[in-house]
């Protein structure tokens, strides 16, 4: 089980609200939404991933982390889900796919 010292520090990479106590005030983290949580991880994959993944890993689902902007690769959602909470098994991740707009589709063409 994590130590609130543990949580908090975590926490403390998010955007910061700060909030007046009694004349002092605390820092607060504001979790991301998960509009920005997106724009961050498209931005990882188009300024740093885009170019290296795309040529060899077409078509496979990249999970990113994007504090760190860690990758990791799978077949589907689920298999790269995987190999991602083995490094960080407390964080959340944006899931594209390689070379493609779109992760899904849904409809007829």
């Amino acid at each position: 089980m994590k130590t609130l010292r543990e949580i908090w520090d975590e926490l403390l990479d998010e955007p910061l609200a700060i909030i007046r106590v009694c004349g002092g005030h605390i820092e607060i983290p504001i979790p991301l939404s998960p509009e920005e949580r997106y724009k961050r991880a498209e931005k990882i994959y188009q300024e740093r991933l885009k170019e290296e993944l795309e040529e060899t890993y077409r078509g496979k689902i990249v999970a990113i982390e994007i504090e760190s902007g860690d990758y990791f690769l799978g077949e589907d959602e689920v298999e790269a889900y995987e190999e991602a909470i083995k490094e960080y098994p407390n964080k959340t991740f944006c899931f594209l796919r390689v070379g493609y707009p779109a992760t899904h589709f849904i409809g007829a063409f």
